[in-house]
């Protein structure tokens, strides 16, 4: 297991700018983050070089400011914490946007990923949160004693890029519509065990065994289907 990264409240908003900026302009560079943290570039250049020594971003010299693998981790669950807890403020509690906003963020940091997920139940229940499109689904994985833990040092991969004769349980359906619809229907379902038996000269199809029989998917499926080994 990987020792897991604990970021001060403070790095972690320069995480979530930077993913937040990186999704917007495809990078992040210094002054955008000096401009949206409203703080001076020198402060950002401290932030950036303390993040870099934890190894979730990475910066050439005079260049954009880049999320690491693990960086990129950790920004997406930041995210979806705030998320989860804009939407309890905002679409049940019918909290003022900007004022669920700014209370998202300062909670985001001091929330335990027990409460939080059991706030992601809850609003599945309310029907303010889609059960399969949970941002949560992706980031925690039952352990032992059958407890949720956020899964920081997980990684996660698509159903296509599973070696054969590895076992592998489903996080999340990726995709929308009627294929979505169809994957389930097969019984592609989250937390359903899966187990690659075989692929074809080229990779396509692929054949998997789910719940005592064999299915043979498309590579463009098994793509769609997230899954973590077992």
């Amino acid at each position: 297991m990987k020792e897991e990264i604990l970021l001060s409240k403070s790095l972690e908003d320069y995480l979530e700018v930077i993913f937040h900026l990186s999704n917007k302009n495809g990078s992040a560079r210094i002054t955008d983050i000096a401009s949206d943290m409203e703080v001076a570039a020198s402060s950002v250049n401290e932030m950036i070089g303390k993040l870099s020594v934890k190894g979730l971003v990475k910066q050439k010299k005079y260049g954009p400011v880049l999320l690491t693998e693990n960086g990129a981790v950790y920004a997406k669950k930041i995210d979806c914490v705030h998320k989860i807890i804009f939407k309890f403020l905002y679409g049940l509690l019918g909290v003022k946007k900007d004022t669920a906003d700014h209370d998202a963020c300062l909670i985001e940091h001091n929330v335990s990923y027990q409460t939080v997920e059991k706030l992601n139940q809850y609003l599945i229940k309310q029907n303010i949160i889609d059960e399969d499109d949970s941002c949560l689904s992706e980031f925690f994985v039952n352990n032992k004693e059958g407890v949720k833990n956020m899964a920081a040092d997980t990684k996660n991969l698509n159903l296509n890029q599973i070696d054969v004769a590895v076992e592998a349980e489903i996080i999340k359906i990726n995709a929308k519509g009627k294929l979505k619809r169809k994957l389930m229907d097969m019984g592609l379902t989250r937390g359903t065990k899966i187990t690659v038996k075989g692929k074809a000269p080229m990779g396509d199809p692929i054949e998997v065994k789910i719940r005592g029989y064999s299915l043979s998917l498309r590579q463009n499926e098994a793509a769609e289907i997230l899954v973590k080994e077992v």
